[in-house]
């Protein structure tokens, strides 16, 4: 059986725009053995700096992002290279702010993902511009607790 991969794509976007409620999105959006490779930026461009497997992991991963980010679908998907590998462009914005990169994947037996490679853009200097005070001041609250 074919599957259209924009549906197990379009789960993957609802588990990305509800970070910290992502648990059932993941499942529905990945194969119980799927994992993301994150690819880094500036330095680290091009280098795989983590990856997540199985939905647990992926779900922790999520948790990291801050409120407020919202990812879409940006491109066509189109076949890339062999074993079915296939790619499609996405983008997000946080704020005023806006990025975007590559999705490279494959599709499990089931329609779900079985693995993607989250490949973003180089990032210029409008990173420099942007009040990173509420992301930071959620990320500490995160992980020292709400304590007053």
């Amino acid at each position: 059986m074919v599957h259209d991969p924009t549906a197990a794509l379009l789960r993957w976007v609802e588990a990305l725009n509800q970070p910290h409620e992502a648990g059932a999105r993941v499942e529905a959006a990945f194969a119980p053995a799927g994992a993301v490779e994150r690819y880094g930026v500036w330095e680290q461009a091009g280098q795989l700096v983590e990856r997540f497997e199985g939905h647990a992991a992926i779900t922790a991963w999520l948790g990291r992002s801050p409120e407020g980010i919202r990812f879409w679908l940006d491109s066509p998907v189109e076949a890339r290279g062999a074993a079915g590998e296939q790619e499609v462009r996405y983008a997000y914005g946080f704020g005023e702010w806006m990025h975007g990169g590559a999705w490279r994947f494959r599709l499990a037996e089931d329609g779900r993902l079985a693995w993607l490679a989250h490949l973003p853009d180089v990032l210029d200097d409008r990173i420099d511009a942007i009040d990173w005070t509420p992301v930071i001041e959620e990320a500490c609250r995160k992980m020292l607790g709400d304590r007053e």
